[in-house]
C-alpha cells in the first residue's frame, strides 16, 4: 500500500465519524430494497450489479470499477467534482472523476497549501501548484488510473484522486461488498483495486440482476 492510501484511513475515520452524527435514515429491508431497484433498473432496460470483492486492506476499502467492453463514451457528470483543504485535510479524502473531466481544488484553509499530484503507477508528476488563502485551480486528470495527492507544505495531508473513463467507480464496502444501479447491459471488465493488488476479470451484465465476485 501507498503512503496516500494508509494516510487516507485516518481521513476516512475522521469523516465516518463525523457523518456519524447525522440522523441514520429509516430501517428497511435489504433484500426488499434491493428488489426493488433491481424492479426499477429493469423496468428502465437497465440492471443492478452487486458483487463481492476482497474486504478492506489496512482499513481501506476496495475501489472497484466496472469498464465497459468495448469502450463507449459517457456525457460527464453534471457537478464538477471538488477537492477541497479543510482544517489540513484533503475533502474528501478519495475523489472519484471521470478521465478528462475537469476538478476544482480548492484551499478554505487560512494558510497556504499546495497541490502535489503524481501518477500512482508511473510515480511521474502531473501537476505540483500553490493554491492561496481562499483559491481555488482547475485542472483535468488526462488519464485513467490512481493519482497520489500531497501538500508539500503540510506532509500528513494525503488524498487520492481515482481516474475512471466510466461513470461505475466507487469504494466497496469494508467487507468488500459493492452495488452499482442503473448498469446498461453488456459486457465489461471489472478492475479492483485492493491494497497493493490491481485484479481484472470480465463481467456479464444482464437485466435485472448481475452478481459477481473477485477474490485475491
Amino acid at each position: 500500500m501507498t503512503e496516500a492510501r494508509s494516510w487516507i484511513v485516518v481521513s476516512l475515520v475522521v469523516v465516518a465519524l463525523t457523518s456519524g452524527c447525522s440522523k441514520p435514515p429509516p430501517e428497511t429491508s435489504e433484500a426488499g430494497s434491493a428488489g426493488a431497484m433491481a424492479t426499477a433498473d429493469a423496468a428502465a432496460g437497465a440492471a443492478v450489479v452487486v458483487g463481492r470483492t476482497p474486504p478492506a486492506v489496512n482499513g481501506v476499502p476496495s475501489i472497484v470499477i466496472l469498464e465497459p467492453s468495448p469502450e463507449r463514451a459517457f456525457p460527464p457528470p453534471e457537478e464538477k467534482p471538488v477537492m477541497d483543504q479543510v482544517s489540513e485535510m484533503f475533502m474528501p479524502p478519495v475523489l472519484f472523476v471521470q478521465t478528462g473531466q475537469p476538478v476544482e481544488f480548492r484551499n478554505s484553509d487560512e494558510k497556504l497549501h499546495n497541490i502535489n499530484v503524481k501518477e500512482d503507477a508511473s510515480k511521474d508528476q502531473l501537476f505540483n501548484v500553490a493554491i492561496p488563502m481562499g483559491g481555488t485551480y482547475e485542472r483535468a486528470i488526462p488519464r485513467e488510473g490512481l493519482y497520489n495527492v500531497h501538500c508539500d507544505i503540510h506532509p500528513a495531508m494525503a488524498a487520492l484522486i481515482v481516474s475512471a473513463p466510466t461513470p461505475y467507480a466507487k469504494m466497496a464496502e469494508a467487507d468488500g461488498m459493492v452495488q452499482f444501479d442503473g448498469v446498461a447491459p453488456g459486457t465489461y471488465k471489472l478492475v479492483v483495486y485492493a491494497g497493493t493488488a490491481k485484479l481484472e476479470q470480465p463481467v456479464e451484465v444482464t437485466v435485472p440482476r448481475t452478481e459477481f465476485t473477485v477474490k485475491n
